[in-house]
C-alpha cells in the first residue's frame, strides 16, 4: 500500500482556503478558521459530555483566546455555536446533556 500524503493534501486545502469567513457578534468582527481546528473538534466533544471547559476551548479555537471573555459577555450560547457551525461548517454540532441532579 502506497503512504498517504497528508501534507500534500493539507497544503492543497489551505491554498483553497484563503478566504476566511468573517462573523459579527456583539457588535464586533471576527475572522474564523477556514475549517475547524481539531482542537475545537475536541471541545465539541468535552461540550457534548456536558463539560463547559469545553465551550471555551471551542471559543478559543474560533475567535482567538484573546477573544473569549468579550464573546461570553455578549451572550454567546450554544444556540449562537450551533448556528455559527451551521451556517460557516455546514456542520450539526447537536446539543449538550441536559445536566443531571
Amino acid at each position: 500500500m502506497s503512504a498517504i500524503d497528508l501534507d500534500g493534501a493539507k497544503k492543497a486545502r489551505q491554498e483553497t482556503e484563503d478566504e476566511r469567513p468573517v462573523v459579527v457578534f456583539g457588535g464586533t468582527k471576527y475572522e474564523l478558521p477556514a475549517a475547524p481546528p481539531a482542537s475545537v473538534l475536541v471541545g465539541l466533544g468535552r461540550v457534548q459530555e456536558g463539560r463547559l471547559v469545553g465551550f471555551e476551548d471551542v471559543l478559543g479555537g474560533l475567535f482567538g483566546a484573546a477573544a473569549v471573555a468579550d464573546v461570553l459577555a455578549a451572550g454567546f450560547d450554544m444556540d449562537d455555536l450551533a448556528a455559527l457551525f451551521a451556517a460557516v461548517y455546514g456542520m450539526d454540532v447537536g446539543e449538550p446533556p441536559a445536566s443531571g441532579g
